[in-house]
């Protein structure tokens, strides 16, 4: 009888732990998704992206890149570079930057390069208005408020965090930036509209 009862002890026990093996294989397994914007069909090369185009499609989340969107309004209205295929991820290489053909009346366009510590001192956004601060041996003088239209890291493509600023501002305001480019740096302040 107590061979019996152990023999069945070592059974149960051989079972559970098989279990116990397999719940960690399965676990380990276990993928993590992420959503990720894809085209909805086939799109030629130099087409403005229409929201109809697009979809939301599951990846595994050890596969996200900064590269991708995860909505489809930040691909909308953006134009491809390159042919894709109906269900290719879209990524930001793909598409072509945003045209700023014609600033304002009375306005004039240019760009801002930061330097490393300005970049993680201030997170700006497209629309955001700055103050543009001239930097030199002699001090410094606050050279006028632009608004920031395009942020790109440096290669030249839309980032969160950037190394240039396409800024807009008035005519005056942003020759004053060009000449003094030279003579020292440029710095960029959160503009609180006082």
């Amino acid at each position: 009888m107590k061979k019996i009862i152990f023999i069945t002890a070592l059974l149960l026990a051989g079972i559970l732990l098989t279990r116990y093996e397999i719940a960690l294989v399965a676990q380990e397994k276990a993928v993590h998704l992420t959503e990720v914007v894809a085209v909805s069909k086939d799109i030629e090369a130099g087409t403005v992206i229409e929201l109809s185009q697009l979809q939301l499609v599951q990846i595994d989340e050890s596969l996200w890149s900064d590269g991708y969107f995860k909505t489809v309004e930040e691909v909308a209205g953006k134009t491809l570079r390159t042919s894709l295929s109906k269900n290719a991820l879209v990524t930001r290489d793909q598409l072509k930057e945003s045209s700023f053909d014609t600033p304002s009346t009375g306005n004039a366009v240019t760009a801002l390069q930061l330097d490393p510590e300005a970049a993680l001192c201030w997170t700006v956004s497209k629309g955001e208005c700055v103050e543009v601060v001239h930097v030199n041996e002699a001090g410094y003088k606050v050279m006028g408020v632009v608004t920031v239209i395009g942020l790109f890291d440096q290669t030249l493509l839309e980032s969160r965090t950037p190394e240039y600023l396409l800024v807009e501002g008035p005519e005056l305001t942003i020759e004053a930036i060009v000449r003094s480019r030279d003579d020292g740096r440029m710095e960029i302040v959160k503009y609180s509209g006082n």
